[in-house]
């Protein structure tokens, strides 16, 4: 980096890399944090009504836009609103990734995730500034403690929980009061998807034509659980030796071959409501991405309990867990192309494309 260039970055990124340097505590990391967002929620506050769009909303409203487009045009708004604040953020991520840089080696990671803790905070300022403020609290709360311990795999991990507990408290804010007001209700209402309060319409239809199978969904869910159990103890019975990887491989394309099922359960559960579905303005795609990633986010779930144990026995690498973490997500969308492609072989296609996914994942790790 030249010594102009270096020298400019390093004058603007002075106000996040001196302070996000090891060797404070974490009150003082949290107060930094809490100071930074409050700084730029004032700045969003003066410029509410330009960003917002003013009375012109109101008529916006009436039209059919969906709220992740509204989310898009606000966010993009917002970045253009923080380009003086965007200068720094950036300054002191170029700074921090330098080869030569002697701070924390996640402390890059810790300056993104300021960087994305605060567009939250600002884009639910935007909407609902109360209910979002104590998730916001507390990812702020989870990014000092991981500034406190340092490098490593923990410090890690709680960035990146504390960027997902900022997500879910934007995504269900009410979330806490809606659990404790379905659990004064009688067991037996549950039946009736009185828990749907908490999931968005899309996830409820979902739900509802899992639930319409219940023996299938049962076993679907119950197998690839007892899968992921089992591999937790073949494991350990290896020791966590070379034969860790191969034998994760395996169980991870074993339980995206069983969720793979789910899919013939959306395509039925939309056959029956295509006439009306198609009196909707929704688009072509539609059914199929959502399926996708309703199947991909479920197959994650079952990573939370393969991985935890072997990160911390095995001392794998990131790099390695990462790429089956995508590889897998990669083959949960795949094997949607066996229901579109393979006909009455459907399984048979769906079985081949996830042994070529196990034999080439395996040859790569290895």
């Amino acid at each position: 980096m030249g010594t102009t260039v270096g020298g400019l970055l390093q004058v603007l990124a002075y106000p996040l890399t001196s302070i996000f340097s090891s060797g404070h505590s974490v009150v003082w990391y949290y107060t930094y944090v809490v100071i930074v967002q409050s700084i730029a929620i004032v700045w969003v506050l003066l410029q509410k009504n330009s960003i917002c769009g003013g009375d012109f909303m109101k008529f916006v409203a009436t039209l059919p836009i969906s709220e992740m487009t509204r989310i898009g045009v606000n966010l993009t708004l917002l970045l253009i609103a923080n380009s003086i604040l965007l200068v720094v953020l950036i300054s002191a991520v170029l700074i921090s990734a330098a080869p030569d840089y002697s701070g924390n080696s996640n402390e890059v990671y810790a300056i993104v995730a300021l960087l994305v803790l605060t567009l939250i905070a600002q884009l639910a300022t935007l909407e609902k500034p109360l209910t979002i403020l104590p998730a916001i609290l507390f990812a702020d709360w989870l990014l000092a403690l991981s500034l406190t311990i340092g490098n490593g795999l923990t410090s890690w991990l709680l960035i990146v929980c504390a960027i997902a507990v900022a997500l879910l408290g934007v995504r269900a804010p009410n979330l806490p009061r809606r659990i404790i007001s379905l659990s004064k209700r009688p067991i037996g209402l549950f039946s009736k998807w009185y828990i749907s309060g908490i999931f968005p319409p899309v996830t409820r239809i979902q739900l509802k034509a899992l639930a319409s199978r219940p023996g299938h969904t049962t076993l679907l869910i119950g197998s690839a659980l007892g899968i992921a159990i089992a591999t937790i103890f073949l494991i350990n019975i290896f020791e966590f030796d070379n034969r860790t990887l191969p034998t994760l491989a395996l169980a991870m394309a074993t339980i995206a071959f069983v969720l793979s099922s789910a899919y013939r359960t959306f395509f039925r559960a939309h056959a029956q409501m295509q006439c009306y579905s198609a009196a909707l303005p929704l688009g072509r795609h539609f059914w199929a991405v959502r399926d996708t990633a309703f199947v991909i986010v479920l197959g994650i779930l079952y990573l939370s309990i393969l991985f935890p144990p072997i990160i911390s026995h095995a001392h794998v690498p990131i790099s390695k867990m990462l790429f089956l973490c995508l590889a897998y997500g990669v083959l949960l969308a795949v094997l949607r192309l066996s229901l579109l492609f393979g006909g009455r072989q459907t399984v048979l296609l769906s079985f081949a494309l996830t042994a070529c996914w196990a034999g080439a994942v395996i040859a790569i790790i290895l």
